[in-house]
């Protein structure tokens, strides 16, 4: 049995909230992924007979960052 590596994960989040008037506000938010910027690989190659078996050859996107603003009115 061939096992792939583990999996270690930090998501952050920043958000504010600007309020204007009672009935008006703003919202701004900031999420990070992978915060750290983990190397997560995939699974390793699974064919045993062949000379690259248990070799590591990709990985999943590092970081990725997502903005989002509201407006409530």
């Amino acid at each position: 049995m061939i096992e792939g590596p583990g999996l270690v994960n930090l998501n952050s989040i920043v958000d504010r909230t600007f309020i204007f008037t009672e009935s008006k506000s703003l919202e701004f938010r900031a999420e990070f992924f992978n915060f750290t910027r983990t190397a997560h690989f995939n699974a390793p190659n699974m064919t045993v007979n062949q000379p690259g078996a248990g070799t590591l050859t990709s990985a999943q996107p590092t970081r990725i960052i997502q903005f989002g603003l509201r407006v409530r009115f």
